[in-house]
This record gives structure tokens, C-alpha cells and sequence, in this order.
């Protein structure tokens, strides 16, 4: 299994070194192969998701930050989604690791605060589906879905 963590280095109050080394060192005790991708700026999430879910190189597109940060990363896989919706894909499952103030979407998922706890989750949990809505025709909202 291959992971590619979008990372917002500016969510929540751990620090961004301190985090990524702790998450770094889970990774290489179970050996995974994972690539970090930094963003750098409003909207930079979006354009790593696309890129990450277009390639077929990921098993899992992991957002590392807050509701903005997961709200982006799931604009972009659901833009590669749709405009190949005609043709069935392998794409790609949302990762979280909770990383902001708030985390309503990972708490209403069920993904435990901390990192460790998150990653456990990451990488022993059930996939789930949520529903995702298109907002005024440009942005689309997820929301957890019970089945």
C-alpha cells in the first residue's frame, strides 16, 4: 500500500516538524511506502489531491491538517473523479489525520485526535463512504454517511 500525505504546515497548534518526524518515524517501523507533499498556499491541496489521485500511484490520499485542509483534498479527488466519470477508476481512499483546532469532520468520522491514534486508524481501519455535495456548481462539501 502506497500513501501520499497532503500536509498543511500551518493547522492546529503541534508543531510541523515535531509532527511530520513523528509521523516519518510510524511509517518507517511498519515500513510503507509514503510520499509528504507540503502545501504552501490556499487552494495548493486541491492541485496535490488531483495530481495524486490522476496518477494511479496511491492507495490512500492522506489530508494532514483541519476541516480546510480535508474540505481541499477532497475537491481534488472528486474533480479527477468527475471529469472521468465516464470511465470506472481505481481511485484512490481519503486518509485523515486530524491536525487542526477544530477537526469536526474527522470527530464525526470517528478518527481519534492524536497522531498515533490516527494513524492506527489509517492503517488498520474500514474504508467508509461519505457523501459529498456540489456547492453552487464549483466546490464540493463532504459529509459522513452512516450505512
Amino acid at each position: 500500500m502506497k500513501f501520499c500525505f497532503i500536509i498543511n504546515p500551518k493547522s492546529g497548534k503541534e508543531r510541523f516538524n515535531q509532527r511530520i518526524r513523528r509521523l516519518k518515524a510510524l511509517l518507517e517501523r511498519d515500513s510503507l511506502a509514503y510520499e509528504f507533499q507540503i502545501t504552501t498556499k490556499p487552494g495548493h491541496a486541491t492541485a496535490l489531491a488531483e495530481k495524486a489521485t490522476a496518477s494511479g500511484l496511491f492507495d490512500r490520499v492522506v489530508a494532514v491538517g483541519g476541516d480546510g485542509t480535508i474540505n481541499e483534498v477532497v475537491n481534488g479527488m472528486i474533480r479527477v473523479c468527475m471529469q472521468d466519470k465516464d470511465r470506472p477508476g481505481n481511485y484512490p481512499a481519503l486518509g485523515i489525520i486530524p491536525a487542526g483546532l477544530g477537526n469536526d469532520t474527522a470527530r464525526g468520522l470517528g478518527i481519534p485526535r492524536g497522531l498515533k491514534d490516527a494513524y492506527t486508524v489509517l492503517i488498520q481501519g474500514s474504508t467508509r463512504y461519505i457523501d459529498a455535495g456540489e456547492v453552487n456548481g464549483i466546490r464540493w462539501s463532504s459529509n459522513v454517511r452512516n450505512v
